[in-house]
């Protein structure tokens, strides 16, 4: 093991994240330039008291034009940006493989064109599934999945596997459960969520209690990670189980922990079989021997710091806090049953006037392009447009969607059109896009076949 000299500024995916916003603090500290790959979905000032400390992109990882110009100049990548969780990747399986999957993937493969040769993926220990808990599972175990989640992190892992080479040599982190208080808080994680339930409602509620996690504080995720990029391997891909023996415990351990320092709250263990089946104890023998690796923070000292950290008046299931609740939110703001905005006939016109004297042209503010096809696809013309016009110019993006047909009710829509425009609205939202849909007074104008596409880009000033 030596320290590489090699690596002087560091890509860090979803770096606005809970472990994120960590982690590139402590890269800077540690003499590392940053740039971070983020869409800002949840915390939008997590970052804001790094100044220019660090270059930001504002992008999304399922889009290859914002994932390589994030890597320009960079000479190693963490890749963290992900739908976090068992219960936010179920809300959504569709958006789950295309952010978990396919985002991840089009993060590897940009990395080994660029010969970026550190390549760090957050994997978790949610792989291993259910297992016996009189033992503890290595990274030579097999794996056994039970949720969308986990299977999509071993497939993330066999892809990146399958990269490896003397030009590219991976690093997988398999988490522990993470806990503790970050720059952008989660509430929906399991010591952070009993302690804040127990702060705000005075209760603790458990299901699954003899089933076995390992848990790791953030900011010794940021430590392991930041012991990654200092060393050197000569044999490239390496997956390394993250955590510390001494901290897996039962669900009933943990809650007893909170209980302990919270006893004003009522205890109850619900006896019907949870849905979240997961239980395993993990070996962290090879993560120790490669770093030397103990936890700053355990499950008793990271209790203590949400609890000084956690106001009672919180709502902890608020979306901000909570990747599942972010998710469902998602998920409605999505449903094209809910989603329609009328526009008059001269909006829809100034629109079409704007477009048409801005088409293929850059006028220092304003890009503009247009499609007069009937049946051209909305979704790869979407693609093409984000591919051509980088996000770090994008300030504003606008669709006037104009339908073929008009109809009074969702319900009138053939399956195939329904299918269609949940996909683009699944895709529109979240690269952030305003869609604007033109209809005809007293009726619900939803497009199956699109009659005409205006896309307007507004570029900062």
């Amino acid at each position: 093991m030596t320290t590489s000299a090699n690596v002087k500024r560091v890509l860090v995916t979803g770096g606005a994240g809970f472990i994120g916003s960590i982690l590139v603090r402590l890269i800077l500290n540690a003499g590392y330039q940053v740039n971070v790959l983020d869409s800002f979905l949840y915390e939008k000032d997590s970052l804001k008291d790094l100044g220019d400390a660090l270059t930001i992109i504002n992008g999304d990882t399922r889009n290859s034009a914002s994932v390589d110009m994030a890597m320009e100049g960079a000479d190693a990548v963490v890749h963290l940006a992900e739908i976090v969780g068992d219960p936010a990747c179920d809300v959504d399986t569709t958006r789950a493989r295309a952010v978990n999957l396919h985002g991840t993937q089009i993060v590897a493969n940009c990395s080994k064109k660029r010969g970026i040769r550190d390549f760090i993926y957050m994997s978790s220990c949610s792989v291993y599934g259910l297992t016996d808990g009189d033992r503890l599972y290595s990274e030579e175990d097999t794996l056994n999945p039970v949720s969308l989640y986990a299977s999509l992190k071993v497939e993330a892992e066999q892809f990146i596997s399958s990269l490896s080479d003397e030009t590219f040599a991976p690093t997988i982190l398999r988490l522990s459960t993470v806990f503790g208080t970050s720059f952008r808080p989660r509430y929906d994680l399991l010591v952070n969520t009993l302690v804040a339930r127990a702060i705000t409602r005075q209760e603790i509620i458990i299901q699954g209690k003899d089933n076995w996690r390992p848990f790791i504080h953030v900011v010794d995720v940021g430590r392991v990670i930041l012991a990654i990029l200092r060393l050197s391997w000569l044999d490239g891909y390496r997956i390394f189980n993250v955590g510390h023996q001494s901290q897996n415990f039962t669900i009933l351990d943990v809650a007893n922990k909170v209980h302990e320092r919270i006893q004003s709250a009522t205890f109850s263990l619900l006896e019907q079989a949870p849905s979240d089946r997961r239980s395993y104890r993990v070996d962290f023998s090879k993560l120790i021997e490669a770093i030397n690796f103990s936890p700053s923070h355990d499950v008793s000292l990271g209790i203590e710091e949400l609890i000084a950290n956690t106001p009672v008046d919180i709502n902890y299931i608020d979306p901000m806090y909570s990747n599942v609740e972010f998710a469902k939110k998602i998920r409605l703001q999505n449903d094209p049953s809910r989603v329609v905005t009328m526009r008059t006939e001269a909006t829809i016109q100034r629109y079409r006037e704007d477009t048409l004297k801005g088409q293929q042209t850059v006028d220092g503010c304003r890009l503009c392009a247009i499609s007069e096809s009937a049946d051209f696809p909305p979704l790869r013309y979407w693609r093409v447009c984000r591919n051509q016009y980088p996000y770090d110019k994008v300030a504003e993006i606008s669709w006037i969607l104009m339908p073929r047909r008009c109809v009074s009710d969702w319900n009138e829509l053939t399956t195939d059109e329904q299918r269609e425009y949940r996909e683009f609205r699944l895709i529109a939202g979240d690269y952030g896009v305003n869609i604007f849909m033109w209809s005809t007074p007293g009726t619900q104008s939803i497009p199956g076949h699109f009659h005409e596409h205006l896309l307007r880009l507004y570029r900062d000033s």
